[in-house]
């Protein structure tokens, strides 16, 4: 489907300053930036391509895995790869 509107995994990761690699992740794992950006590049909503993720109404049901680990950090105060 992204082919077919002119984009590829390269290109969303360009415009989004992610990775190829991180762009593919989000369909396995949650990306709000990568999900919202896929929908509005098929004009569809969340709903129909991650129904998994959010309600018919748009709400999210899940929650992003990096801000998640992010958030954890935040919260113990502690930096990336130090010791908890």
């Amino acid at each position: 489907m992204l082919r077919a509107a002119g984009w590829t995994q390269q290109r969303i990761g360009d415009a989004l300053g992610m990775t190829q690699q991180a762009v593919s992740q989000a369909f396995s794992q949650p990306n709000k930036a990568v999900e919202e950006m896929v929908a509005e590049i098929l004009d569809r909503p969340l709903y129909d391509l991650f129904p998994d993720r959010y309600t018919p109404g748009g709400t999210r049901m899940v929650k992003t895995v990096r801000f998640q680990r992010i958030r954890k950090r935040v919260q113990g105060n502690t930096k990336p790869g130090a010791a908890a």
